[in-house]
């Protein structure tokens, strides 16, 4: 037997009382299961990050909140000082209602945009093989090899507790004997590190066996920061790069490919820079990351000469052969180009 009919409310969002520069867990999932459990109906005002699939609400919870029939947003605000004046929660707030015994359409997958999603309905993937995100690395994909560990046995206790053998953010600063500016000509192979330090964007060099092999290594890869913008949509992406055969980068970088081809890899980033692909991006991406999850709803192309895109075109033109090629609107046309903002 529910105790209340009727619960209201805004609940703490997170717990503040973390230790050792942990991050603040959420909290606010908890006290909407137990408003669930307690009143009939519940109508809640909390971050939105978990209508989107992001931030550190578990994925089942956010499977469940969404595929719930109960359940319905009734109000979203993607910046939330409109809300919260001097608040800046990612991904914005929402006032969601649940009622068990109403019926709704599940939420799905939640936009702001009902252009966006009628843009959605007509392009989202058939299955992760048929998405974008299939083509994007996973973090920490540069990693110390062994044989390095056997050169330098002290470089875990420089690099800092959790970050395993990754190439991690801090590496050029932690381990500056193992980086050179230049390849040296010692006769080994050098692999071209990307990385920042001092605010921006650099490349290092380090031997090609003090690093663990992968996929990508020895193939054309477009590589992007993790972090990227705020998570307003529509924003630019921050500098993608084309790399070649025998460049990597720290984890705070994805990289797309593996691509055998330089032509393929260029293909891939000038999609990166179609608004078409930036719309779909911003189904998902609501903060400033954009690890693999949040391209799990942008079509995955195929970039090679036998391609129905012509990817030899200006990036505008790329645009307009997606728009034909998934038979968008007008209406749907002039909400790309009027909220997603263009790349040089």
């Amino acid at each position: 037997m529910k105790m209340f009919s009727f619960c209201i409310g805004n609940p703490p969002y997170q717990d503040d009382t973390a230790n050792d520069g942990d991050r603040p867990s959420p909290i606010y999932d908890k006290f909407m299961e137990t408003a669930y459990a307690a009143a009939e109906a519940a109508l809640l005002i909390t971050p939105a990050r978990f209508l989107f699939r992001a931030g550190q609400t578990s994925g089942e919870w956010n499977r469940q909140r969404l595929e719930d029939e109960h359940f319905k947003v009734v109000f979203y605000e993607p910046d939330s000082a409109c809300v919260f004046p001097g608040t800046d929660i990612k991904g914005g707030v929402a006032v969601t209602y649940r009622n068990e015994a109403a019926l709704y359409k599940p939420v799905g997958v939640f936009t702001a945009f009902a252009e966006l999603n009628s843009v959605l309905r007509k392009v989202k993937p058939a299955g992760p093989s048929q998405s974008l995100a299939s083509l994007v690395s996973p973090r920490g994909l540069y990693r110390f090899s062994h044989k390095f560990y056997e050169d330098f046995p002290y470089a875990s206790e420089r690099v800092g507790k959790g970050s395993g053998n990754m190439l991690v953010s801090n590496i050029f600063a932690a381990l500056p004997e193992v980086f050179s500016e230049k390849a040296p000509e010692d006769g080994a192979v050098y692999l071209k590190i990307a990385g920042r330090q001092n605010g921006r964007r650099i490349f290092k060099y380090i031997r090609r066996d003090y690093v663990a092999d992968n996929a990508y290594i020895d193939k054309y890869k477009v590589v992007l920061p993790e972090a990227n913008g705020a998570g307003a949509f529509g924003e630019p992406l921050s500098a993608p790069a084309l790399c070649a055969p025998l460049t990597g980068a720290v984890d705070t970088f994805i990289s797309f490919g593996p691509f055998d081809s330089r032509e393929e890899a260029e293909a891939l980033l000038r999609y990166l820079k179609s608004k078409f692909a930036r719309a779909l991006l911003g189904v998902n991406k609501v903060t400033q990351h954009n690890p693999r999850s949040v391209w799990r709803d942008v079509p995955l192309e195929d970039f090679s000469a036998g391609s129905d895109i012509d990817w030899k075109k200006p990036v505008s033109e790329i645009d307009r052969q997606l728009w034909d090629k998934y038979g968008l609107s007008g209406v749907e046309i002039a909400f790309i180009e009027t909220h997603v903002r263009e790349m040089k």
